[in-house]
């Protein structure tokens, strides 16, 4: 998290209104390679989830360190999916 004073970022991001001057709410995950893995943009009035933010923080080095998917629903400590046993995972979950 930061402070954009400047409004630097936010006009660099695309969350700044420019008539108004005031940006939107974004999170932005970007892992240390500065790939953007994950944008989220809420008008003002909707706040953000924390939780939802640590799930796909999550997620993403889950996939970083085991090179599986993490499907929908899917939290820290659940079954992921091994790429290759996809189709398995599909019909074992499927209902």
């Amino acid at each position: 998290m930061l402070a954009d004073f400047t409004k630097k970022v936010s006009a660099d991001y695309g969350v700044l209104q420019e008539a108004s001057g005031v940006a939107v709410r974004g999170l932005f995950l970007i892992d240390p390679e500065g790939t953007v893995e994950a944008i989220q943009i809420n008008n003002l009035p909707i706040g953000r989830n924390v939780d939802e933010v640590v799930r796909l923080l999550d997620a993403f080095q889950e996939n970083k360190k085991n090179g599986v998917v993490c499907p929908i629903g899917w939290s820290k400590g659940k079954e992921a999916i091994k790429p290759a046993e996809a189709a398995a995972w599909f019909e074992k979950h499927a209902k």
